[in-house]
């Protein structure tokens, strides 16, 4: 069975609070808990009356649930002080809460106020960055699973296989008015896009053999740092992958070189080419 943890105040007359909240989750076959951060005196008219838990007793109730029958979500509901917040946000930390679901009670139905101003930017600063956070941290590595197992053929790391920048920005922004990327050939639309390849060079198993382009010129750079290997151990020289990757500009945020001392030179930034020297490809896509 599912457990999940309210984390509210509760409501004398039954209708809001964790009353309503252990109601629906049980309705719905979910082990509900509690953990009370104010009483109320209410019914359908109004709120007579708040007695506020203190921190440290929210605390221990916290502490009682956690240790004991881990809530798989939880809902936070009226939290009427900064103090209270800030033990919810650092109980949730410690205990990597997931699915968490905020829903703050500022005001009553009623119209009574039940969350202090001074506890709205408490609100805004610890506790709803946790909303999702553990989904963010989830998806992150899935994300990186798929990349390894799809990308990097399950090695960890590779070595920059082949690397192009501004090739073909006017066919890019061409296709992007005309909505003809995919009429457009293969070998053109690949580079339509910061491109690169991670795993073995296009001429891997052929460095040494003499290549030349269509004007007739020798391609000389038929090596890189890792396929040069091959002429001391060959096992350390290829991954028998090569993995082709072409990013649209327009869902470019930013390509930054790292120099070995740490030093960091932006060549684009938010789809753009800022690297001096570099303005005039930008021509194509700024029209």
């Amino acid at each position: 069975m599912k457990t999940a943890l309210t984390i509210a105040g509760s409501d004398s007359s039954g209708g809001a609070g964790i009353q309503a909240d252990l109601k629906t989750m049980t309705l719905n076959g979910v082990f509900a808990m509690s953990a009370v951060t104010a009483l109320t005196a209410q019914n359908t008219t109004g709120v007579t009356d708040i007695l506020e838990a203190t921190p440290a007793f929210l605390e221990a109730e916290l502490d009682a649930v956690f240790t004991d029958i881990f809530p798989d979500a939880v809902k936070i509901g009226m939290v009427s002080s900064g103090e209270l917040i800030t033990v919810i946000a650092r109980k949730l930390r410690q205990y990597g809460a997931r699915h968490i679901v905020v829903d703050p009670v500022m005001v009553a139905t009623s119209g009574a106020k039940l969350l202090r101003d001074e506890a709205r930017a408490v609100l805004m600063e610890e506790l709803l960055p946790l909303a999702g956070e553990q989904e963010k941290k989830e998806a992150a590595e899935a994300g990186r699973k798929l990349v390894v197992q799809e990308i990097m053929n399950q090695h960890e790391t590779l070595p920059m296989g082949e690397f192009a920048i501004g090739t073909n920005t006017t066919a890019y922004a061409m296709a992007e008015r005309f909505g003809i990327t995919d009429r457009l050939p293969i070998l053109i639309v690949e580079k339509m896009g910061p491109h690169f390849a991670v795993g073995d060079t296009c001429y891997s198993w052929s460095e040494d053999s003499p290549m030349y382009n269509p004007d007739g010129k020798e391609m000389t750079a038929r090596d890189n740092e890792i396929s040069i290997l091959r002429k001391e151990d060959v096992s350390r020289a290829y991954f028998g992958v090569h993995k082709d990757i072409t990013i649209p500009y327009k869902e470019l945020g930013s390509i930054t070189v790292v120099e070995p001392g740490g030093t960091r030179v932006p060549i684009i930034k938010d789809g753009r080419f800022v690297l001096p020297g570099t303005e005039e490809l930008n021509q194509a896509l700024d029209r």
